[in-house]
């Protein structure tokens, strides 16, 4: 019997070629980078628990923002294509010397038939069996990926050696308490598990003595309703900390130096560590109990640099 909790109810297409299912790995990869996706109605993400980040993205809201992604082998027609085909992604990186690397689910007009055509007459691939959901995947010992496409849904993971791994996973991640309030109707969201270290790299990198001890950050992003060119979005970041104690701390010394610098609003910010660093401190950070709720309005390429800070 076909495993119920993948299926879904979107229409038919044009088929897809295996390179455009490997697009659907690298866009993974290059947003690293939703609405109140389907996959948040769920009782789990279909994506392995244990990620370093998660990363959701509605594509109907979210293309001022992918129009600044570039994906090493495709040319932005193609890019396009793929984008006009997909609805919904969710998309996880795991640490470095894991068996998983990265994952993706993608909802989108992938008619089940066609693709298993393309894949099996293409000898990159070959058919294996998912004993979890008792469903077949192709993996592509070149490019590492294994995929499953089904009708309105793909499934893609990769490893970190290039070994055969499954798309399909026992269990889907949950997603931690309040995120699905904080993101509802946004366009790009995110969490990132314990994502204190790479902050605090990136602002000692930037030369600014602050330890922040974040055990979690939420970032959901709102496109701007009237805007003339419809490339900016309203960003919201979330902290968590492990007291209430540590968030009244941290945001007294965020308050303490933002009197001591002033953002420039026409400052090229050229680097995502620049823009992480401008974020931080260009508003009052909110004190919500043991969290700091910060927001800021930032344009697509701003929020492709931000992503960038975090190698997702």
């Amino acid at each position: 019997m076909r495993d119920q909790r993948y299926q879904t109810t979107l229409p038919h297409s044009p088929i897809p070629s295996p390179q455009s299912l490997i697009f659907l790995l690298l866009l993974a990869v290059s947003c690293r980078t939703a609405p109140e996706l389907p996959p948040l109605n769920m009782a789990g993400i279909p994506l392995e628990p244990g990620g370093l980040a998660y990363v959701l993205v509605d594509t109907n809201t979210a293309v001022p923002i992918l129009e600044h992604i570039t994906v090493k082998g495709l040319d932005k027609k193609n890019f396009n294509q793929m984008i006009d085909k997909t609805n919904y992604v969710a998309a996880a990186v795991f640490p470095k010397g894991g068996e998983r690397r990265l994952q993706l689910a993608a909802w989108g007009n992938y008619p089940a038939s066609g693709a298993k055509t393309a894949l099996g007459l293409n000898r990159e691939w070959k058919k294996f069996r998912s004993p979890v959901a008792k469903m077949d995947y192709w993996h592509s010992s070149t490019t590492g990926a294994s995929v499953s496409v089904n009708r309105g849904y793909a499934l893609v993971s990769t490893s970190e050696n290039n070994t055969v791994i499954d798309p399909y996973i026992a269990e889907g991640v949950q997603a931690p308490e309040g995120f699905g309030e904080f993101v509802a109707g946004s366009a790009v969201s995110c969490w990132l598990e314990n994502p204190g270290p790479v902050i605090n790299q990136k602002l000692s990198e930037m030369g600014i003595p602050v330890e922040i001890p974040a055990e979690m950050l939420f970032i959901s992003l709102f496109p701007v309703d009237g805007q003339a060119n419809k490339d900016l979005y309203d960003a919201h970041l979330r902290i968590r900390f492990s007291s209430a104690a540590h968030a009244r701390g941290l945001a007294t010394m965020i308050s303490f130096m933002r009197n001591f610098s002033t953002p420039d609003e026409n400052e090229d910010k050229a680097t995502g560590t620049a823009l992480l660093t401008a974020l931080l401190f260009a508003n009052e950070p909110v004190q919500n109990d043991n969290y700091l709720d910060i927001k800021t309005r930032l344009s697509g390429r701003e929020i492709s640099l931000l992503f960038g800070v975090f190698s997702l």
